[in-house]
């Protein structure tokens, strides 16, 4: 055997090294595969999380455009479901000539109808606001849901790297419309109706102590409407439910299609969740910081030019030329401009620059000069070049944001 080996010393080497070499070869093959699976998997993953972003992206503009389309029902069926506000006007605006006309024959009974056309006036637009205010959020919220539930169905189906989609197939259009038309029917007809009836009675609750005649400032008018919010939602931050649920979905209606059915269950199941409350709640936040700002702007907040022009207008020209020289020598003193005795130009109040403030905030109003600006579709449901203000602003909140996300990815 030994003189085998030595014999054969130099062939059993060469096979050795070739044996290590073939050896490592092959390991070195398996790890390179190994490698470029895993390079492959990764790949895969960063698509998957591109066209999930994409798709959760599209998601979001289709959400915003369902919206839009829905707003112009939304305020139809306001109209119909609250008070005639313009028929009030109207009626107080009769009384007022008839009382005219009769110059010198008081009519108590005129004078107290009119001061109850007034007081029901202002619970109407207040209750309209409100109500705008609710039902605009709750239709927001329920239109992503309902958007990202059918939108995880149709990512599934084109993408295994997709979350799972537990026992419906996607839906028809028939079926997708009455998933929508039985949703929407209730929050835009009976709901809404429901809402109204039971707004009106905390709005009134809370405006008997201010009667048309009080004045109101921007910071009073939003701890109004920020008493009769505590009032329609409860006292209570940390309930089990909302109260507002019940104006979402009418729970004793059955689908005819088992799919619709279980998207309809849900969609029920997902608007009693923690996660949908938290959104809501932070929702009607931020709208009600949106809605203060928008009254701020439109009824307290008015031009300094305005402002100055329409406070001297009844002065002698003689003191409006000398508190005109006294507030432009304050400005330039507060803005460490001139000295004392500088020359005061007759254009230099108010004056000119981007560190100056051109608003100022005008005094307090009387609450019959408010009314007419509690419109919705000058405030909640206002849209601004094919945009809702309101929408854009709870849309960017973290915790809807979450939401949506949640429901798309199936997370419980």
């Amino acid at each position: 055997m030994l003189k085998f080996v030595k014999r054969h010393r130099r062939a059993i080497a060469v096979g050795s090294v070739a044996g290590v070499v073939v050896a490592g070869a092959i390991r070195v093959h398996a790890i390179m595969r190994h490698a470029n699976d895993m390079l492959s998997e990764a790949e895969r993953r960063v698509e998957g999380q591109r066209r999930r972003q994409q798709h959760l992206e599209r998601l979001g503009h289709e959400s915003h455009e369902a919206l839009l389309t829905f707003l112009t029902a939304l305020e139809k069926e306001l109209k119909a479901a609250t008070d005639d506000i313009p028929a009030l006007y109207k009626e107080i605006k009769q009384i007022r000539q008839t009382m005219a006309a009769n110059r010198g024959e008081p009519d108590e009974a005129a004078a107290e109808r009119e001061r109850c056309l007034w007081e029901k006036l202002k619970v109407a637009s207040f209750t309209t606001l409100l109500v705008s205010f609710y039902s605009f959020n709750l239709l927001h919220l329920v239109l992503k849901l309902q958007i990202h539930m059918l939108g995880r169905q149709n990512f599934a189906s084109k993408s295994s790297s997709a979350p799972e989609v537990t026992g419906t197939e996607i839906l028809s259009m028939e079926a997708r419309g009455e998933f929508f038309s039985m949703t929407y029917n209730f929050m835009l007809g009976q709901g809404l109706r429901e809402l109204v009836a039971h707004v009106t009675p905390q709005v009134a609750h809370v405006l008997r102590e201010h009667t048309v005649r009080s004045r109101l400032d921007a910071g009073s008018l939003t701890s109004v409407l920020r008493q009769i919010r505590s009032r329609v939602e409860g006292d209570s931050p940390n309930a089990s439910a909302s109260p507002l649920l019940r104006f979402v979905i009418c729970q004793q209606t059955a689908a005819t299609d088992v799919r619709v059915q279980g998207m309809l269950d849900e969609t029920w199941d997902t608007v009693e969740s923690p996660a949908f409350l938290a959104a809501l709640g932070d929702a009607l936040d931020k709208s009600l910081e949106v809605l203060s700002a928008q009254l701020k702007a439109t009824l307290f907040t008015e031009p300094l030019d305005t402002a100055v022009s329409s406070s001297s207008a009844a002065t002698p020209p003689m003191v409006r030329a000398c508190e005109r020289a006294c507030a432009c020598v304050c400005w330039r003193r507060a803005c460490g401009g001139d000295n004392d005795g500088a020359m005061v130009r007759a254009g230099d109040f108010p004056p000119k620059g981007p560190h100056l403030p051109r608003h100022i905030q005008s005094p307090q109003k009387p609450l019959v000069n408010l009314l007419a600006h509690l419109k919705p579709h000058r405030t909640v449901l206002h849209v601004d070049n094919g945009r809702v203000v309101h929408a854009d602003a709870v849309t960017s909140i973290p915790s809807v944001s979450t939401f949506a996300t949640a429901v798309f990815d199936q997370v419980d």
